[in-house]
């Protein structure tokens, strides 16, 4: 019986079975989709959750793109069994509920919104001093409660704000009065905080100048500079690690280790605070905070302990009761608030070493500022000694850029302090060598296990975003390290973890190649990062030596001024092999699993085994390693086979895997094979309409259409179209986009007719969507506007395979028109993407690649009306083009740029005018140095423009004779 029915009848032993149904279908899910496609989860869970009366809560939510994995379309919930999908989402009986600080972040066509009203006054004032640790007295008429009303007002009534501010107070002084500096200063900032909102109309700079003003009421400027570098070091070494994001947190001695390493920047005069004092400081400042995910015991959080505190004092009268010992069942991890975290990764762009912040009209401390400024004086009296640290390195860095530190150097200061580098080792030759000597230290401290854990899972991943490609490959390789990460992480989520990082490495080491090869081409420096980075210039006259990236922290009180820094603490490699890193660390991983796990009977472990092979399998198939790929997923197959039996949707998926590594190997009759009996074991298992199940389908579609067999293709790809249009809908985005696949595929073997007929099957799909966005499915409302921009250039992409196909037939008229109508779109698609360019370059990519298709549609509808003797619209299409290049551009486009000039040139000839003739010496002249720069002087097509340009100057020259 259903869910639903089991709480209507209220039949409890049919609820605990279906729930324990429900959960091993979850548990089986998860298996099974080990590496999967998203897709393919969403839609597996999306089935067994449709139908049920379950509550999904979303806490939080900034993105569509976070959300819409747990929203599910009821018109995808049928089965093969033939349950029929609810019609509307109203009807369906799960629920989402979502908390968001974004107003109108789903359409109201497929979400209710309920507006939270904001904190009042009153709950502000609340809110401030019990963060400051203290209750409200004297009710709305005490001085305390009429200038906490002025602060709250300053902080715009942000909780995040109020809090950090009552930590400010809190952390200054426990028995802090209004009298007290930091009271006063707190007060005077939120004034002109007010002050300048009311100008600008926004509170959106008062959290970041009550963050500041948290660290300036810290008197000691030692103590300052290194609590804000910690602050900074945290946001930027942890502001991607995976579990920051899903709230598990940083293991408290990870990050002490960290504020450690960060402290030992701080010259020998400065008065050394423990790294427990500091991350307590921070704690009390509400910059940083206890994760609760995963949290199995209880404890308060210091807040909580100060308002008991205050409490216990009241009914005692001047005793207060000790804090509650706090919970040792597990080490604690820390997080930090992701607009905290923005704030933080601003300050590290400040050119202070200390980070200290800029002064403008609406800072009332800035004689504290100042103060500070002078004491230091660069990198001041107490900095003045010889780079003993990472920190020191971070330190001098900072006064040589602009903007701050880089975010590779964060990372590089995290591997210092987690390989617990010494002043004795001068270099060292592998972080994968010391990390072994590291380990007694390491599992010795409180929490150790917790410090090993974060090795095993994010060593690597510090490694290549420090850009230490080299360190990175030879640790995914080392056997020891390996080991470790099975014996920390188990068996699954090590081999997870090894894949995902060499898939990442395998992109960064790509990355730089292209960055250094195109470097090259231009004859300017690498991008990789020095590992020897420059020292300013010595006004004195003497040479010093540039500071080291991790200079590993002195441990003597008489450090040697001599020393010298010039070297790499890590003796990195120029070049890495990747294809034999990819291959080593695979197989060493599958080696220690086999090692690990027990395979005497059908046990966990087997099929533990099963989904590490996959797992690698998959791995090396994204890596274009598909031999070596086979090999793991024949393995793991036949575990699969062994304990599952042979017909279940694991072996299908695991058939599947070895079908696509065949496929490129080009040993297409097996991959055939494959990829049917996958089919075979799909249907068996009434899964044909599972995602995995119809992508296998399309692959043996594709792969049919290679080898020839166009009669078993076009069944098989009409197949797959339909499964789309019975899952998704008639008018889907899925089944646009298959029947646009299935074209190009025809285009691709000259059957024109045919791709031309489901070119325009899949235009009229994406034209109905794009002019109904109402009629959208669920998952194509969630995809949000870029989506929709999307879906636009997918439009004007099939517009130009169109316009190419009847151009080939001779319709040059109807050619002309569909390349006009992308070409249209794809202007419309650029601008979307110019006004939504970031600084950091994220569109670049996609701005270039719509540049290059803008170019190559203009060049041919200008060939085309040229044609037809059209020239004005030639000119018009070429000119168009001419803005579009530029000396970055790709060779094609620079190339197609030089052949226009070349027709626009010829065109304004033919018009025979003096400014025509002017017009065309002058796009010729440009044509001729393009050409020069492109094939060389010597080439004939070079060759002959020039002799073009000389005829032409003289004709103009002599009167302006006609050109020949």
């Amino acid at each position: 019986s259903s869910l639903t029915g089991s709480l209507r009848n209220g039949e409890a032993d049919n609820l605990s079975l279906d729930n324990s149904l429900l959960a091993d279908k979850l548990a089986k899910s998860r298996r099974r989709f080990q590496g999967g496609e998203l897709e393919g989860i969403k839609e597996d869970l999306g089935r067994m959750l449709t139908k049920r009366k379950v509550l999904i809560c979303l806490d939080d939510v900034w993105r569509v793109e976070d959300a819409k994995w747990f929203i599910f379309d009821p018109k995808q919930g049928g089965n093969d069994h033939g349950t029929s999908p609810v019609d509307d989402l109203g009807q369906a009986p799960y629920r989402v509920l979502i908390t968001t600080r974004v107003p109108s972040l789903l359409s109201p066509t497929i979400a209710q919104e309920v507006f939270v009203r904001i904190f009042s006054e009153h709950e502000a004032v609340k809110l401030l001093l019990f963060a400051a640790g203290r209750r409200m007295y004297g009710g709305k008429s005490s001085p305390v409660f009429q200038q906490a009303r002025v602060i709250v007002k300053g902080c715009g009534n942000s909780p995040l704000a109020v809090r950090v501010a009552g930590g400010m107070l809190r952390s200054s002084n426990r028995n802090w009065t209004l009298r007290s500096p930091t009271w006063t200063a707190l007060l005077s900032q939120c004034k002109t905080s007010l002050e300048e909102a009311s100008r600008i109309r926004s509170f959106q700079n008062s959290v970041g100048r009550i963050v500041d003003l948290s660290f300036v009421t810290v008197q000691d400027l030692s103590v300052r500079t290194v609590l804000r570098r910690c602050f900074v070091a945290f946001a930027m070494s942890f502001s991607d690690n995976e579990w920051v994001k899903v709230g598990k947190g940083i293991p408290k001695p990870v990050v002490l280790k960290l504020f450690e390493a960060v402290e030992e920047g701080i010259g020998a005069a400065a008065v050394k605070v423990p790294p427990e004092t500091l991350l307590a400081m921070l704690e009390t400042m509400n910059l940083l905070e206890k994760a609760r995910h995963g949290v199995k015991a209880h404890s308060s959080t210091a807040e909580e302990d100060d308002s008991k505190d205050d409490e216990d004092a009241d009914d005692d009268g001047d005793s207060e009761t000790p804090r509650a010992a706090p919970s040792t069942l597990e080490t604690p991890c820390y997080v930090m608030h992701e607009s905290i975290r923005h704030l933080a990764e601003d300050m590290a762009t400040r050119p202070s070493s200390s980070f200290i912040p800029p002064i403008d009209d609406y800072t009332s401390f800035s004689a504290e500022i100042e103060r500070e400024m002078k004491s230091q004086d660069g990198l001041g009296a107490g900095w003045s000694a010889p780079l003993r640290s990472a920190a020191k390195y971070l330190a001098q860095t900072l006064m040589q850029k602009k903007e701050g530190m880089e975010e590779y150097q964060f990372h590089r200061l995290v591997i210092s302090s987690l390989i617990g580098v010494s002043s004795a080792k001068s270099r060292i030759p592998s972080v994968a060598a010391a990390l072994q000597d590291n380990r007694d230290s390491l599992e010795s401290l409180a929490g150790g296990d917790r410090v090993e854990a974060y090795i095993a899972a994010h060593m690597p991943n510090h490694l290549i975003r420090a850009k230490m490609l080299g360190m990175a490959g030879e640790l995914l390789s080392d056997e020891s390290y390996i080991s470790r990460r099975v014996a920390a992480l188990g068996t699954v989520e090590a081999t997870r973890r090894q894949v995902a990082d060499l898939v990442e490495l395998r992109r960064e080491v790509a990355k730089v190649a292209s960055e250094n090869k195109a470097a090259a081409a231009s004859g300017s420096e690498p991008k990789t990062p020095d590992l020897r980075p420059s020292t300013p210039k010595n006004t004195g006259g003497n040479d010093t030596p540039p500071a080291s990236p991790l200079v590993s922290p002195s441990m003597e009180p008489n450090f040697a001024e001599d020393v010298d820094l010039s070297a790499p603490l890590f003796v990195e490699k120029e070049d890495v092999d990747i294809g034999a890193v990819q291959r080593d660390a695979s197989r060493r991983i599958v080696d220690e699993v086999y090692r690990v796990v027990d395979l005497s009977n059908n046990s966990a472990d087997s099929l533990n085994m099963a989904i590490c092979l996959s797992t690698v399998g998959e791995g090396l198939i994204k890596s274009r390693q598909p031999r070596e790929a086979m090999l793991r997923l024949e393995e793991a197959v036949g575990i699969y086979r062994g304990i599952l039996g042979p017909y279940h949707i694991d072996v299908a998926r695991a058939l599947n895997s070895v079908a696509r590594a065949l496929s490129r190997l080009s040993e297409s009759r097996v991959a055939l094979l494959k990829f049917a009996e996958a089919s075979r074991i799909f249907e068996a298992c009434n899964a044909t309409r599972h995602f995995d199940s119809i992508a296998n389908s399309q692959s043996m579609a594709s792969l049919l259409v290679d080898v020839g067999d166009w009669s078993k293709a076009e069944a098989k790809y009409e197949d797959v179209i339909s499964l789309r249009k019975a899952v998704y809908g008639d008018a889907s985005l899925q089944a646009a986009k298959t029947i646009n696949d299935y074209a190009v595929v025809l285009a691709k073997h000259s059957r024109m007719d045919q791709a031309l007929r489901q070119y325009e099957a899949a235009k009229q799909i994406y034209e109905a969507l794009i002019s109904d966005e109402a009629s959208l499915s669920l998952t194509a409302q969630l995809d949000g506007k870029d989506a929709s921009s999307k879906r636009g250039f997918d439009l004007s992409l099939i517009n130009l395979n169109i316009a190419s196909i009847k151009s080939k037939k001779g319709d040059a008229a109807g050619a002309i028109e569909c390349y006009e109508k992308g070409v249209g779109g794809l202007e419309k698609y650029l601008l979307e993407l110019q006004a939504q360019a970031t600084e950091d370059g994220s569109n670049t990519a996609r701005i270039n690649s719509t540049k290059r298709h803008l170019v190559s549609a203009m060049g041919r509808i200008g060939s085309l009306k040229l044609k037809q003797g059209d020239h004005t619209g030639a000119l018009k299409a070429y000119t168009g083009l001419l803005g579009l290049v530029d000396a970055d551009s790709p060779l094609p486009s620079r190339t197609e740029k030089a052949k226009a000039l070349v027709k626009c040139a010829t065109i304004y000839r033919q018009r025979d005018t003096a400014e025509d003739n002017d017009l065309a010496i002058s796009h010729l002249r440009e044509a001729l140095d393009m050409y020069t720069n492109i094939h060389g002087q010597n080439h004939k097509d070079t060759r002959a423009i020039e002799a073009s340009l000389r005829q032409w100057q003289a004709q103009s020259t002599n009167g302006g004779e006609e050109a020949i």
